[in-house]
């Protein structure tokens, strides 16, 4: 018998004057760096309000899962690729991460609520594609790179979910979630953010 086991996922809330670097290039604000999220708020938050097919704790798990899978897989080949941006020397163009996470999020609502609700988070995921190429943060096949990522992290993530409920015991556990407003460093200042502690 597994011990009951304890998750604290962080999300980071950036808000429109926390970090200059990350809301704003030539003093523009992006609010594709807020919009990119919703998506994947929308899987999570839309279950409390509309009929849906899993339990929130799998919700979160499949959510978390995904998030791993993608942002892994982002981090590997903007580490690998060192693709140079388009509007700065930085070289980690490639993929687009704003992308990834927009479509794994808009893909999870897809395969929970149906087409219905998936066109509205396709249509955001799209605008946060379009939005990052239009800034020049990414070319267009960094955002393409990062759609696909983003699709096949929530399949996987799918498919993980009877992997993770047997390992962790999971099966009727009732869950707690408790968060707690925080502030994080950067380099470029203190950003607010909010610690979501969920216990299974």
């Amino acid at each position: 018998m597994y011990r009951k086991w304890f998750f604290t996922l962080v999300l980071t809330c950036l808000l429109p004057f926390g970090a200059a670097g990350q809301w704003h290039t030539s003093n523009q604000y992006h609010f594709d760096n807020a919009i990119q999220f919703l998506p994947l708020a929308m899987e999570l938050g839309l279950g409390f309000c509309t009929p849906h097919q899993q339990t929130f704790t799998d919700r979160f798990l499949v959510a978390a899962t995904g998030y791993l899978v993608m942002g892994t897989t982002v981090f590997t080949l903007k580490t690998f690729t060192a693709s140079k941006r388009p509007d700065s020397d930085a070289t980690n163009s490639f993929p687009s991460g704003h992308t990834a996470t927009a479509f794994l999020g808009a893909e999870l609502v897809r395969l929970e609520y149906g087409t219905g609700w998936a066109i509205g988070a396709y249509s955001i995921a799209t605008l946060t594609a379009v939005m990052r190429v239009y800034h020049d943060r990414h070319r267009i096949e960094d955002t393409l790179a990062g759609a696909g990522i983003g699709i096949l992290s929530a399949h996987i993530a799918h498919r993980l979910l009877p992997v993770w409920k047997e390992l962790l015991n999971l099966e009727g556990t009732p869950l707690q979630v408790s968060a707690l407003p925080c502030c994080m460093p950067t380099q470029e200042g203190a950003v607010a953010g909010l610690a979501l502690s969920v216990r299974f």
